[in-house]
């Protein structure tokens, strides 16, 4: 006796994939169970480079609910006070959206301003969302400068105080043409961590550190505005040479007596 057997046709299997994925998902296919907040176009709005400084800048972010629940936006969070916000609406049904606008500050600023917004709602996978905004203002002045302005730095033991260490930068305030740091004048015993020359892109920063070797039971002394110089081509003689200082304070670590 030959017994027949049945083999499931290729459309009954994708039947059964379906209802599987339906079950797991918890409803229909490409729907998430409960809220699920998503950005649009994207978590991070950056404007680029702008020709001029107009004293504030506008973000535009959607955010739409993709989930299969009540979306709910408890707060939004900028990071700093010259960041606003406005929403027009929390609550946001299936398939809703709304737009988050923001307003950024910029005057007396120069340089890239990058700036946080935190969205807080009840979608339990990204309950904290973090956004981000960002410009990239043309600079007040020409040439390069140490950064922070002023130039003014503070010393710190690093490696288990084997060395001291200072890190410093130089940003290129120009708009087209590159500057190249060529050499530094520094203390004695002090070395930079990177090889000269240096290059400095157009509008870019480049961090380095200088460093000095602390024997071992070596007690440092404090540093108060020790002169250290940063040479670069710059064609202007005037701000050619970079000037800076550095600072160290030793750790006190005062022991009361014992008490009687």
């Amino acid at each position: 006796m030959t017994m027949k057997v049945h083999r499931p046709s290729r459309v009954s299997l994708q039947a059964i994939l379906a209802v599987g994925l339906m079950v797991l998902g918890g409803g229909e296919l490409g729907v998430c169970a409960g809220p699920l907040l998503v950005v649009e176009p994207g978590e991070v709005c950056d404007l680029g480079r702008v020709k001029e400084n107009t004293g504030s800048y506008d973000f535009l972010f959607n955010l739409r609910n993709d989930g299969d629940a009540e979306l709910t936006i408890a707060k939004v969070r900028p990071g700093c006070g010259c960041t606003t916000v406005s929403l027009a609406r929390k609550e946001l049904a299936a398939g809703e959206s709304v737009e988050l606008k923001a307003k950024l500050k910029t005057e007396g600023n120069e340089g890239e301003m990058l700036k946080a917004i935190w969205v807080d709602s009840n979608d339990e996978k990204n309950p904290q969302c973090l956004l981000t905004i960002k410009v990239r203002l043309p600079y007040m002045e020409r040439g390069p400068r140490l950064y922070p302005k002023g130039g003014y730095y503070t010393a710190a033991l690093r490696e288990r105080g084997t060395r001291l260490q200072v890190t410093a930068a130089v940003e290129n305030c120009d708009a087209e043409t590159p500057v190249r740091l060529l050499n530094a004048e520094l203390p004695e015993g002090w070395t930079c961590s990177e090889p000269f020359p240096i290059t400095v892109a157009p509008e870019q920063r480049v961090a380095f550190s200088f460093v000095r070797p602390v024997a071992a039971g070596e007690q440092v002394p404090a540093l108060m505005g020790v002169d250290f110089v940063i040479l670069t081509d710059y064609p202007d003689p005037a701000k050619a040479t970079l000037k800076g200082r550095m600072s160290f304070a030793p750790l006190k670590i005062s022991v009361s007596p014992p008490s009687k």
